[in-house]
């Protein structure tokens, strides 16, 4: 069960960052 909850999140854990990191870099574009 846990295993399968580290599939889960895992994933999920790794688009939220992803998404995080493409919107600082937007931030960080805009205001060069």
């Amino acid at each position: 069960m846990g295993m399968a909850e580290e599939v889960i999140i895992k994933p999920n854990y790794e688009k939220l960052c992803s998404k995080i990191l493409n919107s600082d870099d937007i931030f960080v574009l805009q205001h060069l």
